[in-house]
């Protein structure tokens, strides 16, 4: 199926405009040889938000990006018995998509930086939770 409109050029007269079927706009105009034909005339956007939202993580000990190592990785791999090959993003990746809910809080800190931001929310979200089961278990006592 192509993207422009079903309809032939031919049958309209120059700078008719009609919808096509990638659902932008299609106008007629003549070629060089003097045939018509249709040219698209306006691109389908999204709106774009003007603000920008800077994603800013609340968790403490952010700056691990640096201080982990591919040796330490390869200890968590070890650890939690995944089997994840690449380099330090894709390893931590790995380790959250197998054991990210089983992880240490300690171990997840350390490769919460090296996650997508779509992960790294997940595990904030993770561990808001923990820290409510901790209290509510604190004042139970």
């Amino acid at each position: 199926m192509r993207k422009g409109p079903e309809e032939s050029a031919t049958r309209f007269s120059l700078g008719i405009k009609k919808k096509g079927n990638d659902g932008n706009i299609w106008s007629i105009v003549k070629n060089k040889n003097g045939v018509k034909r249709w040219k698209k005339t306006q691109k389908k956007r999204k709106k774009k938000n003007k603000t920008r939202k800077i994603f800013k993580s609340k968790l403490k000990n952010v700056g691990h990006e640096k201080k982990i190592t591919v040796k330490i990785l390869k200890s968590f791999k070890k650890k939690y018995g995944v089997t994840t090959t690449g380099n330090k993003k894709e390893m931590a990746e790995g380790l959250w998509t197998v054991h990210g809910g089983s992880m240490s809080d300690d171990d997840l800190q350390k490769i919460i930086p090296l996650l997508s931001k779509r992960d790294i929310k997940e595990a904030e979200k993770l561990f808001k939770l923990l820290l409510r089961i901790d209290i509510f278990l604190m004042n139970f006592r």
